[in-house]
């Protein structure tokens, strides 16, 4: 949703600079996983990360003590927030992740949005639609068949997030983020438990397999809808 929205506006006819905006918000995907899992490591970390800074700087315009913000957010064993289902390190983990995924989700959906016809936008406007029904009538007609697939890239790359699950959280606290993959890595690297490790890995490759296969079927019936 982010990386749409964001081409969405980048989209704009009226929006100056939109080739340097494009230009840098493609730099997340080029920067090495491992670079990106340290960065945000230490972003989060509880003495000296910038996200506790940013909150006890925000705290301060509510007069709340700098002391409550002081969050071990990879490594809280009772979470501060009672009513969250998931350890804090999960939401980490899935900034993290949003930060690294939504610029080439943006590129996808920049790509559909310049094979629109501006026709199609003239023609619904002179038939006295509004900019949400042109916006489901016509931009998302042509997004869809282009964001199907990458929803089911997006899956894979996030079921194998490897780095950040390892280098962020190492699966902690208590296993609590822990993934299949990074189990498989500690099964094989710590454990010498070969077997197990590549029974988790054919697991893996049917989960996939079966989620690849939904998602052609669900590409082939858009793709009906649409013609």
């Amino acid at each position: 949703m982010l990386g749409v929205a964001i081409a969405l506006l980048l989209n704009h006819p009226g929006l100056k600079l939109k080739r340097l905006y494009r230009a840098l918000y493609v730099l997340p995907v080029l920067i090495p996983p491992i670079v990106v899992a340290t960065t945000w490591r230490n972003m989060f970390n509880q003495d000296a990360g910038a996200v506790n800074m940013l909150l006890a700087l925000v705290g301060q315009l509510f007069r709340i003590p700098p002391e409550t913000f002081s969050i071990d957010w990879l490594r809280q064993v009772e979470d501060p927030i009672s009513f969250i289902p998931l350890p804090l390190s999960y939401y980490a983990m899935l900034i993290a992740n949003i930060w690294l995924g939504w610029p080439l989700n943006a590129v996808v959906a920049t790509g559909a949005l310049q094979s629109v016809p501006q026709e199609l936008y003239e023609a619904a406007e002179m038939d006295g639609a509004g900019p949400w029904q042109k916006f489901r009538n016509v931009t998302l007609v042509y997004l869809r068949p282009a964001m199907i697939p990458y929803a089911i890239y997006g899956f894979v790359i996030t079921f194998n997030l490897f780095h950040l699950a390892y280098f962020m959280s190492a699966g902690g606290p208590f296993g609590r983020t822990e993934q299949l993959v990074t189990q498989a890595f500690r099964l094989v690297n710590e454990q010498r438990l070969y077997g197990v490790a590549a029974a988790f890995s054919v697991f893996m490759f049917f989960i996939l397999l079966a989620a690849t296969l939904v998602t052609n079927r669900m590409a082939r019936a858009t793709a009906s809808f649409d013609e």
